[in-house]
C-alpha cells in the first residue's frame, strides 16, 4: 500500500525512513533487502503467470509493475472529486455522507509508522475541507436537512471539538 500511495515507485531511503527509522542505515538497508527478497519470492510462487515481475527492484528504487488500485487511494480520489464540484450539490452531499459513514481510520491500524499518521491526517484534512465547503453551499441553498445530516456524521472529523454541535445548535435556533 505504501508503494501504491506513492504512485507506484519509491526510493529505498523512503521505505527505510517510513518503516525502519530507528535502525542504523546499514542494518535497515540489509533488513529491506531481506524483506524485498521475501516479497519477490511470494510473487514468483503465485500460480497466476501475470503476477511475476510485479516488483521491480533497482539499486535506488522499488516500483510496482502492475495496475495500481487501492481502496484508500480510491477514497482520496472521491474526496478530490467532491472538491471539484462536478456533480449537483445534493448528489455531492449524499456522497460525502456515504464517505463519512464508511470512514474508519482504525482499519489502517495494522500499518505502523509516521506515514500512516500522515495519511490519516491528510484524509481527515480533505474530509474537513469537503464538509466545510458543502455546508456553506447547502446553507446558501437552504438545504438544511442535508446540513443537519452532514453535521451529524461529521462529528468524528470536525475541525475543532464542538464544531458540529455548535452548528447544529445554530440550525436548531433557526427552526
Amino acid at each position: 500500500m505504501f508503494i501504491i500511495l506513492n504512485h507506484g515507485a519509491v526510493k529505498r531511503d523512503m521505505i527505510i525512513d517510513a518503516f525502519m527509522p530507528d535502525l542504523p542505515v546499514p542494518q535497515a538497508r540489509n533488513h529491506l533487502r531481506v524483506q524485498l527478497s521475501h516479497l519477490n519470492k511470494i510473487f514468483h510462487k503465485s500460480p497466476d503467470p501475470t503476477v511475476h515481475d510485479v516488483l521491480m527492484i533497482s539499486r535506488d528504487t522499488i516500483a510496482l509493475n502492475a495496475e495500481l488500485q487501492c481502496d484508500v487511494m480510491d477514497y482520496i480520489d472521491k474526496l478530490d472529486q467532491l472538491l471539484q464540484k462536478k456533480e449537483a450539490l445534493d448528489e455531492r452531499a449524499q456522497q460525502f455522507i456515504h464517505l463519512m459513514k464508511v470512514y474508519n481510520p482504525s482499519s489502517l491500524s495494522s500499518f505502523h509508522g509516521e506515514w500512516v499518521i500522515d495519511l490519516i491526517d491528510r484524509i481527515e484534512h480533505k474530509l474537513v475541507q469537503v464538509m466545510e465547503r458543502l455546508l456553506g453551499e447547502l446553507e446558501q441553498e437552504h438545504h438544511f436537512l442535508a446540513v443537519r445530516e452532514i453535521l451529524q456524521v461529521g462529528k468524528i472529523i470536525e475541525p475543532y471539538d464542538g464544531y458540529c454541535e455548535e452548528k447544529l445548535q445554530e440550525l436548531h435556533r433557526l427552526f
